[in-house]
């Protein structure tokens, strides 16, 4: 294989490794033109630097400057990330790093699948053997990519990339030591050699993805809170708000039985707008569920949504009230955005349904739907383009019925969708 045409490829393997562990970042403007343009330039760079600027030194320092060259590669391509997608110098440094790595996988892999070549074989060989051996390393990074399920990119952690990156740049130099004093030593050396450098990349792999994957557990928890936070901020205000309505009613009835006929005429509009809306207020006997049904009825009336439950309030006294709100707040929230996408009179209908059977407690929703819905781990994954911004409400339903043990099911009947909890609980 011609040098030049193996560095292509090896250009090509690292950035679009980073590109594809950073698909779901938000990308700059002119993407595709751009990173082209970036990357044809590094490719051009790399050829002149090291088959034209290298040569010009004295041989004691060649391997020096093949050295600094390939660190400076690394670095481009760094800018080339930066360039394109809409990260930090960590983050960006984390995807070329791990680029680097599969890179470096596959070169030591085809070195030494290549060594057992005899020097006259056909030149079409050595490319397959390259193709064949980026397929292989190619999908096993794909389906651990998928295992993980790494989705969003915000490294943090500094001092973790810088080991990756002191590591790789540990590489670059024992590969250059070994190809300058021992290159042509005995094939178990070089065995030796290339399985270290295959093990060292392999564990560096494993230990990147881990700690991505860390940061991304990390971060989910911390949205998760958030959430249950401002649910507590919302619950709190919507129950003062209700309370505030109570009074109201009861000061105008108290007005209206004070008050003459003549004076009643001029109180009869607020004291009818109040009723109306006082009639909406659902009551049971868990304040906290009756906060988020009265806030999600004046949603539905408002929005023209046939909406139905049956509770039995009494069955929901081992959840917290906070827990309460947040857990069928997120389950209407979702239920009344999808309906409110479906122009049909007839399915625009949310049924809810609690109910309690010997030691389980039973939590059934459904709601007709418009479009498709991809699963993940059992959970509906968010059709917004912010991925990393929403997608936190189920999650939060998760994260709550975990806390009491619970399960959760959610699956879709053609055009509905339908979620189904169950709690045990102590009878």
């Amino acid at each position: 294989m011609k040098p030049y045409i193996q560095d292509i490829i090896n250009n090509l393997i690292i950035i679009l490794a980073a590109f594809y562990i950073g698909r779901k970042q938000e990308r700059r403007s002119f993407f595709y033109l751009k990173s082209s343009l970036i990357f044809i330039l590094i490719c051009i760079i790399r050829y002149l630097y090291f088959n034209k600027i290298v040569g010009l030194f004295a041989t004691n320092l060649r391997l020096f400057m093949i050295m600094c060259g390939f660190i400076l590669l690394i670095f481009m391509f760094i800018l080339e990330v930066m360039a394109s997608l809409k990260l930090s110098f960590w983050s960006a440094t984390f995807l070329v790093s791990v680029g680097y790595c599969l890179q470096h996988l596959s070169q030591r892999i085809y070195a030494y699948s290549t060594s057992f070549l005899s020097d006259d074989s056909l030149a079409i060989f050595y490319y397959l053997i390259y193709a064949g051996i980026i397929i292989i390393v190619g999908s096993i990074f794909y389906l651990l990519l998928k295992k993980l399920n790494i989705d969003y990119i915000d490294v943090k952690n500094k001092s973790v990339i810088a080991i990756g990156l002191f590591t790789i740049i540990s590489t670059i130099v024992l590969n250059m030591l070994f190809i300058r004093y021992i290159g042509d030593g005995e094939d178990g050396l070089i065995l030796a050699f290339n399985l270290t450098m295959v093990i060292m990349t392999l564990l560096l792999i494993l230990y990147e993805m881990t700690i991505l994957k860390s940061n991304n557990i990390e971060r989910e928890r911390d949205n998760i809170k958030e959430i249950l936070i401002k649910d507590r901020e919302q619950y709190i205000y919507e129950k003062s708000i209700i309370e505030l309505l109570n009074i109201k009613i009861h000061d105008l009835k108290h007005i209206s039985d004070n008050i003459s006929n003549d004076e009643k005429e001029n109180v009869s509009k607020e004291m009818s707008d109040a009723i109306t809306t006082y009639d909406s207020i659902i009551r049971t006997s868990n304040p906290a569920l009756d906060v988020v049904l009265t806030r999600s009825n004046f949603r539905c009336k408002e929005k023209n949504i046939y909406y139905t439950f049956m509770v039995d309030s009494d069955s929901l006294s081992f959840l917290s009230e906070i827990d309460t709100y947040s857990l069928f707040g997120n389950i209407l929230d979702n239920a009344i955005e999808a309906v409110d996408k479906i122009n049909e009179k007839d399915k625009r209908v949310i049924d809810i349904k609690i109910s309690k059977k010997n030691c389980f407690v039973t939590i059934h929703e459904e709601n007709y739907f418009t479009g498709e819905i991809k699963f993940l781990d059992g959970l509906p994954q968010t059709s917004k383009k912010n991925k990393e911004l929403h997608g936190y409400g189920l999650k939060s339903i998760q994260s709550i019925v975990s806390k009491y043990k619970g399960s959760i099911d959610i699956k879709t009947q053609k055009d509905r969708f339908v979620l189904s909890i169950i709690f045990p609980v102590e009878q």
